[in-house]
């Protein structure tokens, strides 16, 4: 006996709605084409020694691994970026100019850390809810959280700090009339 498509499709609408409610985040934007499978990670020092290592790690995507090494976020950053749908050159530049993809990044003038410099309200009103509170310093809870304001906001969030602008702007990503800073009026 032959299940028909639409039950079928049915049931699995409804385990992935069951298993998304589990792992992911209410507020996420999550594309169709995302893996449901992808597990939040920590950032940890452990770094993947042989050959040998190296080879059995790559077969693992990389939503689905921890991330340990700078080659791991930029990897992460680039899959995120495509799920999300946001120029993957940008989400790489501005992980760069904002951290040099450094995890443990702060900024000792704010509340911003880690790879995206989010500030802890930013990180609030994005990256939390009532179901979902993730570590503050995961990466990929980072990542992905930041990749969501870009595809909702743009980077104007990020174009409020004038060091960040310029870089944008000298990249080809921003005039320097359309960022925040200027249009704030912060020089006077």
């Amino acid at each position: 006996m032959r299940a028909s498509p639409i039950i079928l499709r049915l049931f699995i609408t409804l385990l992935s709605l069951i298993y998304t409610s589990l792992i992911i985040p209410p507020i996420a934007y999550i594309p169709t084409q995302m893996p449901m499978s992808f597990a939040y990670g920590e950032y940890t020092a452990n770094e993947v020694k042989s050959p040998q290592e190296k080879a059995e790690v790559a077969k693992i995507p990389i939503y689905e691994r921890d991330i340990n090494t700078t080659e791991d976020i930029k990897e992460y950053i680039r899959w995120s970026a495509e799920m999300m749908e946001i120029d993957i050159d940008l989400a790489e530049d501005l992980a760069r100019i904002e951290s040099n993809f450094d995890p443990k990044a702060q900024n000792p003038d704010s509340t911003a850390y880690n790879i995206y410099q989010m500030t802890e309200p930013t990180r609030q009103q994005f990256c939390v809810s009532d179901t979902y509170q993730p570590s503050r310093d995961n990466i990929k809870s980072h990542i992905q959280c930041s990749h969501r304001i870009i595809f909702y906001e743009g980077i104007d969030r990020w174009t409020i700090s004038k060091p960040t602008c310029h870089k944008l702007n000298e990249l080809g990503y921003v005039k320097l009339d359309e960022c925040a800073y200027y249009r704030m009026n912060l020089d006077n």
